[in-house]
């Protein structure tokens, strides 16, 4: 109990000790955070500039991705975001005086829009790119169509052979038309020029039909069947592919709109501070910062103070825990004088004496339990009790009666080492110390057949 004491003692000091130095170590630390901030006070025309450089930097990232869809400039955009965002909280944070919520709360309004104008420019340009890349995609299986399909079975002996080469030449054509005019349409409509593009006329359908009329082959049929399934793809993804195109544009003009208001609230709601002003700030940042150092001072001295209380509180309770130990010293050897008297009586016994922890390993074991079950002391010892009984039943029989009783008598079946059954009357007992704590259990064990003629 008063290892128990003291060590609540050591953990309850150890845990104070820990407090202090995490408050204290925080303390200092806010110390230094204002100290910088003190440093920092000025007028925020350079934190003004570096928010408008955030925004100008988005934009950029923004054209960028959308000519080459390159994950960097992606990332760049997030991080972006996210430093022009930090910023702006810290700032409204340590400055509340020369940044207040009011203000705060125009520039988040005003950069709203902004961010959702740059989400939808990133989802047109992701949206027109997986339509090219369909579009292509479609365009790759039509001309294997083309070369492995349609022109290695046109034979110069076949009808309309020369006829079928020119059709397939021609359609040939008018697939590879569809991504040079959107290309041509996209750098026009960058150059604010309305462009042509007949994505409507059906010379395509119309000279497959033509070739479908002079077509003698089941399978020559069948891939021009597949062509114009995958034509009619083509043309809805360069349909895609063109409205994305009107509607990226859309986007980054909102994007250039809504910068710019944007960089005019920012101006708006942070203005040039008077040095009066960054003057009475630093003052009471000061005054702050001694109360800190004094606070701090004086956990330290009870972080001290608590040191030698626990110290004092220690030294009583090991004196105390040293009487306690000598007279539980006193104890034990007298319990281990009766234990070896039991043991003496055991081993000059008539019966089989067998004695076991309360974890039910065998600890003693005299020559009649020996004759009895045929095991020697070095097979048996350390064994669990276990190995003697036949049944579990039974042994869940002795640690039940082990609960009720200090002394029981029964009747049990037990195994021999050569694997013989042999019916036993055992007599077991607790063995306690001084203190009236359980120790160990003894066991006296007789053939049933020598019990009955001894009774």
């Amino acid at each position: 109990m008063q290892k128990k004491n003291i060590l609540s003692i050591v953990g309850a000091e150890v845990l104070l000790l820990t407090i202090i130095g995490g408050v204290v170590s925080y303390q200092v630390r806010l110390v230094e955070r204002k100290i910088t901030e003190m440093a920092d006070l000025k007028d925020p025309s350079p934190f003004t500039a570096s928010l408008i450089g955030h925004l100008n930097r988005i934009s950029l990232h923004l054209l960028g991705y959308g000519h080459n869809r390159d994950g960097e400039s992606l990332q760049h955009i997030a991080n972006v975001e996210k430093d022009f965002e930090s910023s702006l909280v810290e700032f409204q944070k340590f400055n509340p005086r020369l940044f207040p919520s009011t203000a705060e709360t125009r520039i988040w309004d005003a950069y709203q829009p902004f961010k959702d104008a740059v989400q939808d420019s990133l989802q047109a340009i992701d949206a027109q790119a997986k339509r090219w890349q369909a579009l292509l995609d479609a365009d790759d299986q039509i001309i294997f169509i083309f070369e492995h399909r349609l022109r290695p079975i046109v034979r110069g002996n076949q009808d309309h052979s020369t006829e079928r080469m020119d059709l397939i030449l021609n359609l040939e054509n008018e697939m590879r038309a569809i991504p040079k005019d959107l290309t041509q349409y996209i750098l026009n409509h960058s150059n604010d020029s309305e462009p042509g593009m007949k994505l409507d006329d059906h010379k395509f359908e119309t000279l497959l039909r033509l070739y479908l009329r002079i077509a003698p082959l089941t399978t020559e049929r069948r891939q021009l069947g597949l062509l114009s399934g995958l034509w009619a793809s083509t043309v809805v993804l360069a349909q895609d592919i063109r409205a994305l195109e009107k509607t990226k544009t859309e986007s980054f003009a909102k994007v250039a709109q809504s910068n710019q208001n944007l960089q005019t609230t920012i101006s708006a709601v942070l203005p040039a501070v008077r040095p009066e002003v960054i003057e009475r700030k630093k003052n009471a940042i000061f005054h702050s910062i001694t109360l800190l150092l004094v606070v701090a001072g004086l956990m330290v001295l009870g972080a001290v103070l608590s040191c030698v209380l626990a110290g004092v509180s220690i030294y009583r309770r090991t004196r105390e825990s040293a009487r306690e130990i000598n007279r539980l010293t006193g104890d034990l050897r007298r319990s281990e004088e009766r234990v070896s008297e039991l043991g003496h009586l055991m081993e000059t016994s008539g019966d089989a004496a067998i004695g076991m922890n309360l974890q039910g390993t065998i600890s003693r074991w005299n020559g009649n339990a020996e004759k009895m079950y045929g095991y020697s002391p070095e097979d048996i010892m350390g064994k669990s009790i276990a190995i003697l009984f036949a049944s579990e039943r039974e042994i869940g029989q002795l640690q039940q009666k082990f609960k009720e009783s200090k002394q029981v008598a029964f009747d049990s079946t037990h195994v021999r080492k050569n694997g013989e059954k042999i019916t036993v009357h055992l007599i077991f007992s607790r063995l306690q110390n001084g203190n009236g704590q359980i120790t160990g259990i003894s066991l006296l064990a007789r053939l049933a057949t020598t019990a009955a003629k001894a009774a």
